[in-house]
């Protein structure tokens, strides 16, 4: 997996030679190692995007096949040394990009902990909301201090470089990902809504609905009008790749909540504000004269 791969004209690749022992995996430190210069749109060159959660950034699959070398960057045989001094630059460059997502996953937590309310009050006020904000700060700043040694290392003390652009990478690996889970605790709820939610871990209540895809383990895209009896008033399933009728679906809660109130007939295509029918002969025949001449 080769990082921002989808958005580079140009691969620096490592290539090992014969005292390397023609080892992929090779150390980059190893003898006999060169540089080449590979044009992304070069025969030879095959690339595919790898789907991530990371949206921000194009991770691909990069693959050559008798790929042409366009150029060498330095002495062929002689890079071991630089390609050891790029791997522990980019851990560092990685590692301090996850201080800072850490960094701003406690800003955003700490931000709408100070204006969520619960309780008429903003959850900032629990203890319990403290301790995960506490403990956040506490996980990331020693972090912070490793990572600035790890690039003061790598300038100034060589003989620890890459001994601290690993740490620091690894460290903050497990750091950034704990905070950002801790910050999404911290965002737990949806806020003041004023309907209840329903979960169905078990996929129960799909399965009793008959809208569970027992094979994918999904429901199909169901939506159930019920009235105050628990009787259901209006049933529409569409398959996965359909999506639902949002206007529709409302003016159906609009006529259920007119025919609960009235006890009228809602037609055909009736929206709210339009004439309804009484539930008899003479009620249907004074609508229908009305409405159709």
């Amino acid at each position: 997996m080769v990082l921002d791969a989808t958005d580079a004209d140009l691969f620096l690749v490592p290539v090992f030679g014969e005292e390397a022992g023609d080892d992929p995996a090779g150390q980059a430190g190893a003898a006999d190692v060169s540089l080449a210069l590979v044009e992304a749109n070069a025969s030879g060159v095959s690339l595919e995007r790898l789907r991530t959660i990371d949206r921000t950034r194009g991770f691909g699959e990069l693959v050559f096949e008798d790929a042409p070398v366009c150029g060498w960057l330095g002495e062929r045989g002689a890079a071991g040394a630089v390609c050891q001094s790029m791997l522990d630059a980019g851990r560092i460059i990685l590692a301090a990009d996850l201080l800072g997502a850490s960094e701003r996953a406690i800003e955003l937590a700490v931000a709408y902990a100070m204006e969520r309310r619960q309780f008429d009050r903003v959850i900032a006020s629990f203890q319990a909301v403290k301790h995960l904000c506490a403990e956040m700060v506490a996980e990331l700043e020693p972090a912070r201090s490793l990572v600035w040694y790890a690039a003061h290392a790598f300038e100034e003390v060589p003989e620890e470089a890459s001994l601290m652009a690993s740490h620091a990478k690894a460290h903050l690996s497990d750091v950034g990902h704990q905070i950002v889970r801790t910050a999404t605790e911290v965002h737990g709820g949806i806020g003041d809504i004023r309907y209840p939610l329903v979960a169905d871990l078990t996929k129960k209540i799909s399965r009793d609905f008959g809208v569970l895809f027992e094979d994918a383990g999904v429901a199909f895209r169901g939506t159930f009008l019920i009235d105050r009896e628990g009787v259901v008033k209006h049933a529409v399933v569409n398959d996965l790749g359909l999506g639902r009728n949002i206007d529709e679906t409302v003016r159906m809660v609009r006529a259920l909540r007119h025919h609960e109130e009235y006890g009228e007939v809602c037609p055909a295509n009736w929206q709210e504000g339009q004439d309804a029918m009484t539930p008899t002969a003479e009620g249907v025949s004074s609508y229908l004269a009305k409405h159709n001449g």
